[in-house]
């Protein structure tokens, strides 16, 4: 099931108000176990949150590549790191010699290539033998019950990804993102609106009276009364192989 729209540029910036931003994170919080001591390369890294979360895993060296100059130089001017380098470049023609990295990552980048085969190709070449990738692309499932994203070439489901994945790596694991139940309501996430009991409506109309709040305010009142943040952290998500209902999916490439 592909879902096609315009393609390319789509970025969350530096902003720990969003309601994204705990779920990005999560997925970098998922790699980190892999890159200790390792040679890590982070493709599509916008504004390099989550490069330095590789860095900050004790990577033996992270480089994180963007074809946009505006995530280019947010990333350069946020971070800094003697084990950490932002380049400018594109996935599809990697700028680096064959063999170089033990641990490449992608998070919410396949969707908007066209070309998507040649991008794995690349990705598969400057990976060591015995080295993984850690990729997370929209599950196409999920997201078809909803208005497409603009920015997105092709959205795949998971037997497509698995298939796709396959054609390049030995070893190919599949995952399911997942919020916490403690979030009952969080109607940013496709799925989450969960309104099927007179209760869930009114948790929805207080989210959305909430949400009008000032940041700071409405994070405030949410740990006063909930003892959790308004939007989810990194550590309210999971993963799990309970793949077909969640609405991202990762997936740990072994070579």
């Amino acid at each position: 099931m592909k879902r096609k729209a315009h393609g390319p540029v789509e970025h969350l910036p530096i902003d720990p108000s969003s309601p994204w931003w705990g779920e990005h994170r999560a997925r970098y919080r998922y790699a980190q176990a892999y890159a200790r001591d390792k040679q890590v390369l982070d493709i599509a890294c916008g504004s390099g949150f989550g490069s330095i979360m590789l860095s900050e895993a004790k990577a033996k060296f992270v480089i994180g590549v963007d074809i946009e100059m505006e995530a280019f130089l947010a990333a350069y001017r946020h971070f800094s790191s003697p084990w950490l380098r932002f380049i400018r470049g594109n996935g599809t023609t990697l700028p680096f010699v064959d063999s170089i990295f033990d641990v490449v990552t992608s998070f919410e980048t396949l969707e908007h290539i066209a070309d998507y085969e040649t991008f794995l190709c690349e990705v598969r070449r400057v990976t060591r033998n015995n080295g993984c990738l850690v990729l997370s692309t929209p599950n196409a499932f999920v997201t078809a019950r909803y208005p497409r994203n603009p920015y997105h070439i092709y959205e795949f489901t998971p037997t497509e990804l698995y298939n796709l994945l396959s054609k390049f790596y030995k070893s190919v694991n599949l995952y399911g993102q997942f919020l916490t139940p403690h979030y009952r309501i969080a109607p940013f996430i496709p799925g989450k609106e969960c309104i099927n009991t007179v209760l869930d409506r009114i948790r929805l109309f207080l989210w959305k009276v909430g949400n009008r709040l000032p940041f700071r305010v409405r994070d405030f009142l949410a740990l006063a009364l909930t003892g959790r943040h308004f939007y989810p952290t990194e550590a309210d998500y999971y993963f799990d192989t309970n793949i077909d209902n969640a609405h991202v999916l990762l997936a740990f490439c072994h070579v």
